[in-house]
């Protein structure tokens, strides 16, 4: 498809700016993790304790449920329940419930690895909030830009032979904190905000963290965590980074070998949220080593969705469509109810 582009426009408008901020992670990685990060909410949250009133039939089972006794009582039932701990299927994940999700790929010292993040400018989503007072005083208050990605790994920049020499980064992920599906466009980004109270993300002015870069990021963290980055392993702190904006659960996602470090309960418990794990062997090898691959690329436009040039597609080996059809449907359908 043939797409007209105002080279000339955005010449002017990356000679003004620090930040490239037309490059985006390339879309068809996006679905991957976006689709491997549902199936592993999935199979952690399997293991999750579902806590059930039930009423007393000669077993206290894990202990009488006084909350539920007295609230059956205030309708007339004159019944004594008790807590019955059961591990259920969770057949459909919830967006809401499962993210954020950490992906812990290849452990151990990754000399010359670095922190990156990726962000969501408040200025893409902007058009789709329907609050506008309130959006206006998180933007105030936190910053413009919202978290999507934290990663740790090395970073590679490629020459291409793309128009106005623009670059291709590769990046090789050991690990990634996803905060929501990458998938999604600006505008379910901003309902994905909105019904969230911005409360699932990290809200800040660009920044960097670690690597002796001291930015917003790490007073953030250090203000809800009590945690400076630079004293724990990369893991741990990437677990960390996640907790703050859990929901109930937590989902880490860990070789068999690897043992989650101590002091991730014991903020977790002070969070209120559940740590689940899910293993690494419960997917493919291709399926990992593509997900540890990660390319950053420029968009030709994007809005409502990133859309990126043919050049692109020969330069990765990939059609910008691929992997479409492995989002499911929840996902995509996120964001698109009628107003």
């Amino acid at each position: 498809m043939k797409i007209p582009y105002e080279w000339d426009y955005i010449r002017e408008v990356q000679k003004s700016s620090t930040f490239d901020l037309t490059n985006h992670t390339w879309l068809p990685w996006d679905r991957l993790i976006t689709y491997l990060s549902y199936e592993a909410m999935k199979n952690s949250m399997r293991k999750q304790k579902v806590k059930k009133a039930v009423v007393f039939e000669g077993s206290t089972l894990d202990g009488i449920d006084l909350k539920a006794t007295i609230r059956e009582y205030s309708k007339g039932k004159d019944e004594v329940y008790v807590r019955d701990f059961s591990k259920e299927n969770v057949r459909e994940v919830n967006p809401f419930d499962g993210y954020p999700i950490v992906w812990i790929l290849q452990t151990g010292e990754h000399r010359g690895a670095e922190w990156s993040v990726l962000y969501e400018p408040f200025s893409y989503m902007e058009k789709y909030i329907r609050n506008k007072e309130h959006a206006k005083n998180v933007k105030k208050d936190q910053g413009s830009y919202m978290v999507a990605i934290i990663s740790y790994g090395h970073r590679e920049r490629k020459s291409s032979v793309l128009s106005m020499n623009s670059e291709i980064t590769t990046e090789y992920c050991h690990g990634i904190l996803s905060f929501q599906p990458i998938c999604w466009t600006n505008k379910q980004y901003a309902r994905w905000a909105e019904l969230t109270g911005y409360k699932r993300n990290p809200f800040c002015e660009i920044s960097f963290i670690g690597n002796g870069i001291s930015g917003k990021l790490d007073a953030l963290y250090r203000k809800r965590l009590g945690v400076e980055i630079k004293e724990l392993d990369w893991a741990t702190t990437l677990i960390l980074f996640a907790l703050p904006f859990s929901k109930d659960v937590l989902t880490v996602v860990i070789p068999d070998d690897y043992r989650i470090d101590g002091v991730v309960y014991e903020k977790a418990k002070k969070c209120g949220v559940e740590i689940c794990t899910s293993s690494l062997s419960a997917f493919s090898r291709e399926e990992i080593e593509r997900l540890s691959l990660c390319y950053l690329v420029p968009t030709i436009v994007h809005d409502p969705e990133c859309i990126y040039s043919e050049e692109i597609e020969k330069a990765t080996g990939e059609l910008q469509t691929d992997n479409i059809h492995l989002v499911p449907q929840p996902v995509l359908d996120f964001g698109n109810e009628m107003i």
